[in-house]
């Protein structure tokens, strides 16, 4: 049985099979939704209070998004910075890996981005257009859409969901 900690059309964790396993780690399957469309797959095992909490951690210390004359020059802030993270300059490469988020193997086959703005977090992914994954093994990922999503939320809002998250996990 699934369970949504948030809401599906804000923000939201769905959980399955949270179990302990034999390392005495929390584990089970997991994927995020923002705004009625999710990143990762649920088919997916996860430990999670270290890939899934990481991530959202993660989100919570990304930096302030200050860019916008570079970034007029793309259709979106996704473009620009994945495109940044493959520049010639060292500088502008760093910059983009400060906005790149990692929930471990919850999203190897996403690029997620997230940046503040002013009260307010986004967080824009695409799924990785590669050969190198096999999306038919992830049922909810075969006709997942090339492409780039964003969200944006309030901050606080965004705590507290981490911290509704935390509990819950903490819980199990």
């Amino acid at each position: 049985m699934d369970v949504f900690i948030g809401d599906k059309e804000e923000i939201a964790v769905e959980i399955r099979s949270a179990h302990i396993d034999g390392n005495k780690s929390l584990v089970g399957n997991a994927r995020i939704w923002l705004g009625n469309n999710f990143f990762g797959t649920i088919y997916d095992h996860i430990h999670l209070n270290g890939y899934l909490l990481g991530g959202l951690f993660q989100i919570d210390t990304v930096p302030v998004f200050d860019n916008q004359q570079s970034f007029q020059r793309c259709k979106s802030t996704f473009d620009y910075l994945y495109e940044s993270l493959s520049d010639e300059e060292e500088a502008k490469v760093m910059d983009a890996q400060s906005y790149l988020v990692n929930f471990g193997t919850l999203t190897d086959m996403f690029t997620i981005f997230s940046y503040k703005s002013g009260d307010a977090i986004t967080i824009t992914w695409k799924i990785r257009n590669n050969d190198e994954f096999n999306y038919n093994r992830f049922e909810d990922l075969k006709n997942y859409p090339q492409t780039v999503f964003s969200y944006t939320m309030n901050f606080r809002k965004f705590k507290q969901f981490i911290e509704d998250v935390e509990r819950f996990i903490l819980a199990l």
